[in-house]
């Protein structure tokens, strides 16, 4: 495992065979990770959900955090701690603040990567739980996630602040996990941004985000 340890990096790894299945089964999460591996041999089991990427699964324990390695995911199971952990995640319960039409989400070591269960937390949120034309969501930094649902032109405002609270706190991040804006709809993560060399956000409306951005502002917009 790798030692992730936020308090005590000095801390040895706990020994998992000295927990229960259920005690490690209740520690597991999914996380969310910079899609930059280590080595070509790392994480060969990590999934690429969001765009950019790399969706591990770790063990929390009290004092530090460590991932599992592809023996250890394979000797309990990917799909069964994948179960484990999008259900812990689901039980996270950050702080919520709304910043102009963006919800911004803080708190745990855990928070970005609760955009895996993201439906959950809006609800949590502020209680919707309908999103027929999707959610604008980002993940820049471990601690925090962003969103907005699209609904109306309230859109319009959601994606410069989005675009620029996102790059301000990946640039700023202890642990960054990615600078782009992203359209969430029925479970899939679409990226809406690019980057020019000098740092400039380009916003990209395409496909069928073009489609909801026209439905839900009412007006016609060019693509690309």
């Amino acid at each position: 495992m790798v030692d992730l340890g936020f308090d005590n990096p000095g801390d040895p790894v706990p020994d998992s065979a000295e927990l229960s299945e259920d005690q490690l089964l209740s520690r597991t999460y999914l996380r969310l990770l910079e899609g930059v591996r280590p080595g070509p041999d790392w994480w060969r089991y990590a999934l690429e959900t969001v765009p950019g990427t790399l969706e591990v699964v770790v063990f929390d324990y009290p004092e530090l955090v460590t991932i599992l390695n592809d023996e250890q995911v394979a000797w309990y199971g990917h799909e069964r701690l994948c179960a484990a952990g999008l259900a812990n995640l689901a039980r996270e319960e950050p702080d919520v603040e709304l910043i102009g039409a963006v919800h911004c989400l803080t708190g745990s070591v855990h928070t970005a990567s609760t955009a895996l269960v993201l439906p959950d937390m809006i609800a949590r949120a502020c209680g919707e739980t309908e999103f027929p034309d999707g959610v604008l969501v980002s993940m820049p930094e471990r601690t925090v996630l962003l969103y907005h649902v699209l609904r109306d032109e309230s859109v319009h405002d959601a994606i410069q602040a989005m675009a620029a609270m996102t790059v301000g706190a990946f640039d700023d991040g202890h642990k960054p996990v990615s600078r782009h804006l992203y359209w969430w709809d029925r479970g899939r993560f679409t990226s809406i941004t690019s980057f020019e060399p000098d740092g400039t956000v380009n916003v990209h409306i395409d496909g069928g985000f073009a489609d909801v951005f026209e439905r839900v502002c009412d007006v016609p917009v060019g693509r690309g």
